[in-house]
């Protein structure tokens, strides 16, 4: 037994319930492999498969009880049933073309395909994405790393050095 809808009339709430036979399928899929120690190639798919068709329907009496009557909900309302193919997955290939520097090219899979007995018709709805990153190690000798950040210290206190100056001799001083 499984809640199917709620059907508000002039006389009264209708809460809906129904006999279900669900049927449903998946797999997951994972393959990594190392074609060298530089070149990798891992994958992820998931495939999912879900049938759902209501049989017998039946109204709820009173709440909190299974007192319940037949019901004729396909007069008021559409077929409730479905069946859904729905696939996810990813792609990842990694290539370290130099110490430290990778290249990653992604594909992402999102299809959903849905089917109503009512349409008598598949809906395909889906969102796959290709993405591509690429690292890139720069190698700075230390000698300019240290020219470099006390430049960019120098640029960022150049403005504050008067508030600074001022700010610690006042603490110094107690007088803060």
């Amino acid at each position: 037994m499984q809640w199917v809808d709620i059907i508000k009339t002039p006389e009264d709430t209708v809460r809906v319930y129904a006999n279900s036979r669900q049927v449903t399928k998946d797999i997951t899929l994972r393959l990594n492999w190392t074609f060298s120690p530089d070149l990798t190639l891992q994958c992820f798919v998931q495939p999912f498969y879900a049938d759902m068709n209501y049989e017998k329907f039946f109204q709820l009496l009173t709440p909190n009880t299974m007192d319940l009557e037949t019901y004729d909900y396909l007069a008021l309302a559409e077929n409730p049933d479905f069946t859904i193919n729905n696939t996810v997955g990813t792609i990842v290939l990694r290539w370290q073309y130099r110490p430290g520097s990778t290249f990653y090219l992604v594909y992402n899979l999102n299809e959903s395909r849905f089917y109503s007995p009512v349409d008598e018709a598949w809906t395909l709805e889906g969102s796959n994405a290709l993405f591509v990153k690429l690292n890139y190690w720069l190698k700075i000798r230390s000698s300019i790393f240290v020219v470099l950040i006390i430049f960019l210290k120098y640029r960022f206190v150049e403005n504050k050095a008067d508030e600074i100056v001022n700010h610690g001799s006042a603490v110094f001083q107690g007088q803060h």
